[in-house]
């Protein structure tokens, strides 16, 4: 159920957000939501995985476990706001990150979750970055290897998603290709 929030002081910015208070209040935008299957049975459910924004700009990644997507599952929208509460803040580690937030939210049987109907988060869901650290490595998300290079008669370098990166990366958000120009 959607509801209106007058006072906006109440919420904390996504950036604020560290392991040393145990809740946050906080509003945000689901700008990617996306189901996680389990590796040995795929039409078993492992996790919801999100990524939230909110109106300064700030992201991060943000889990619902199996044991608790029954409780979570209806209430949720990609491009939605939400009021957060109660959400367990852990280290974001690893290969697969989706934010350079230092931080990630777990959703927890105590979380709370309600739609915000009077709060519009604008702003694009996509955070570009020059092609040069795409191209070089230095950019740690998108590994040099998703795309192959190839020169087109204009002596243009293009630079081409590799399928199974654009079906993650492009493919939701309606772009019918992914590729990118660098003139020499």
């Amino acid at each position: 159920m959607a509801s209106i929030v007058g006072n906006t002081k109440l919420f904390s910015n996504i950036e604020e957000i560290n392991s040393d208070k145990a809740t946050w209040n906080f509003k945000a935008k689901i700008i990617r939501l996306w189901h996680v299957s389990d590796f040995n049975r795929p039409n078993s459910p492992f996790s919801v995985e999100m990524v939230l924004m909110d109106d300064k700009g700030g992201r991060i990644h943000a889990t619902i476990k199996k044991t608790l997507i029954y409780k979570f599952k209806d209430e949720l929208k990609e491009g939605m706001v939400y009021c957060f509460e109660n959400m367990d803040v852990s280290t974001n580690g690893g290969a697969y990150r989706t934010t350079h937030h230092r931080y990630k939210l777990n959703f927890q049987f105590s979380s709370l979750v309600q739609r915000l109907s009077n709060f519009n988060i604008g702003g694009s869901p996509f955070n570009l970055v020059d092609i040069a650290d795409v191209v070089s490595g230095s950019y740690a998300f998108i590994p040099n290897n998703y795309f192959k290079t190839r020169i087109n008669a204009n002596q243009e370098r293009i630079y081409m998603c590799l399928p199974s990166i654009y079906q993650q990366l492009f493919k939701p958000f309606g772009f019918q290709q992914a590729w990118m120009v660098n003139r020499r």
